[in-house]
């Protein structure tokens, strides 16, 4: 599996700078720079066993900058959604570093996206390796870049589909919003370690999705805090392939 050829840091950007502005609106603009990382340091003290430190503060604040330049032509994330990207997007990558097997030292984030919640995951979790997995080249494409500018040595970048992609088996799979339980299971589970675990974060009716589960794969679903809106549950499914035992905690 070949993936997209990383751009020279600093190098073509998305709109060439006299087209920055045009048909740009006040919804995808981002809060001030003190703004993004007051949101990140107070949020990141309400995630069970996290603790941010000042310099990764700064780059996950980097981070929300890099997806809101490249975001005008390469669709990262919604629109509508980008001033409110710290609460939605990185925090909620952020609130499954409660989760992580204390073994886990390979994780593979399936359908990365724009980096989630992998990136996040890596800068705060800079001892384990990520590869970031996603069939997207223009997405793997900004994932590279953003693994060049903001220095991260743990991370991978694989273009490819989970189905046909071969790797020695993780100890943690995450993916967010890639698609129903039971179908990521039967195109991912070969890359799976015995013992290891899913992180699936998913919303409050996610019992339906676990019906068509293989015979074995024990679930549990856990609450989380739904960063963007309190009236709506936000679950994450700790799935286990056979005999697997549950970490003590």
């Amino acid at each position: 599996m070949r993936g997209g050829r990383a751009l020279p840091s600093r190098a073509r950007e998305p709109f060439p700078q006299s087209r920055r502005s045009r048909g740009a609106s006040s919804a995808s603009s981002l809060p001030a720079e003190s703004v993004l990382e007051r949101q990140l340091q107070t949020g990141a003290r309400e995630i069970s066993g996290l603790d941010i430190s000042s310099a990764q503060v700064k780059t996950l604040s980097a981070y929300c900058r890099l997806i809101s330049r490249w975001n005008r032509s390469y669709n990262l994330v919604s629109a509508r959604t980008l001033p409110e990207i710290v609460p939605r997007h990185i925090l909620d990558a952020l609130s499954l570093f409660s989760f992580l097997p204390s073994a886990a030292c390979r994780i593979l984030d399936l359908g990365t996206g724009a980096g989630l919640p992998g990136l996040p995951l890596a800068v705060v979790h800079s001892e384990c390796r990520f590869t970031l997995l996603d069939r997207s080249r223009k997405k793997t494409r900004f994932v590279r870049q953003a693994k060049l500018d903001l220095g991260l040595p743990n991370v991978e970048i694989v273009t490819g589909d989970a189905a046909h992609y071969r790797a020695d088996p993780f100890q943690c799979i995450v993916a967010r919003a890639v698609g129903p339980v039971a179908g990521l299971v039967r195109c991912s589970r070969h890359l799976i370690a015995a013992g290891g675990v899913y992180l699936l974060p998913k919303g409050s009716e996610v019992e339906p999705e676990l019906q068509g589960l293989p015979q074995g794969w024990d679930a549990e679903i856990e609450s989380i805090k739904n960063w963007h809106n309190r009236s709506l549950g936000r679950t994450v499914v700790v799935l286990r392939p056979p005999g697997t035992e549950a970490e003590a905690a």
